[in-house]
């Protein structure tokens, strides 16, 4: 599976009691950590809790996080207290089944998406119920520190950043709808969201965004 941390990665398998605690992936080629997240509104499950992720870089891969619900049928999935750095994709990615999705409490510095949070659903009967929250992050864009060193001597990626990119499967010809209110002095500089569901940004505090 090419992940650092890959849990429960084969459908058929039954994964129970699983907790992913206190751990740094770095390295990978995919994934630093493939995981569940907990159900909404019972964060202290902490089944993915304090982990951390940088350095992820590899062809289609480079995340520092896939995370996806626990049970099929989930109609709302978390996941909080979670860093990454310097990953060649998103730090913290999430495209599954479900109707409500939230991502808090996690700090993203200088990933190539940040955080990548997105829906896929089936049919418009589930549409209107659609959401993404991020929710009291901290997100950074570029840093002092340089992915390519000046004098070249290293292997080095140099690509465009986003500190946030939201977007989802959803039926043709819907409207889209958004309640932004990040942090009031950074603004919402570096956000890509697509037309199609309603995508909450709350509390978020972003720096060193430049586009």
């Amino acid at each position: 599976m090419r992940g650092g941390f890959a849990i429960c990665p084969l459908r058929s398998a039954v994964c129970e009691d699983i907790i992913v605690r206190n751990n740094i992936a770095s390295g990978v080629t995919f994934a630093g950590f493939m995981v569940f997240g907990d159900e909404c509104g019972e964060t202290n499950q902490g089944l993915f809790y304090n982990n951390v992720a940088h350095s992820s870089n590899g062809e289609r891969g480079g995340y520092g996080a896939i995370i996806k619900p626990k049970n099929s049928g989930t109609e709302c999935y978390e996941a909080s207290y979670f860093a990454a750095y310097k990953n060649k994709d998103f730090g913290a990615f999430g495209y599954y089944e479900s109707k409500q999705v939230i991502f808090h409490h996690m700090t993203m510095i200088d990933n190539a998406g940040g955080f990548g949070a997105a829906l896929a659903f089936k049919g418009s009967d589930v549409y209107e119920e659609a959401i993404i929250s991020l929710n009291d992050n901290h997100i950074y864009g570029e840093t002092e520190v340089s992915d390519c060193p000046e004098d070249g001597s290293q292997y080095c990626f140099n690509i465009p950043k986003s500190g946030l990119f939201m977007t989802g499967i959803t039926e043709k010809g819907q409207g889209s709808a958004y309640c932004v209110t990040s942090h009031p002095t950074m603004g919402n500089a570096g956000v890509y969201t697509s037309l199609g569901l309603i995508s909450c940004l709350i509390g978020n505090q972003m720096w060193a965004i430049s586009s």
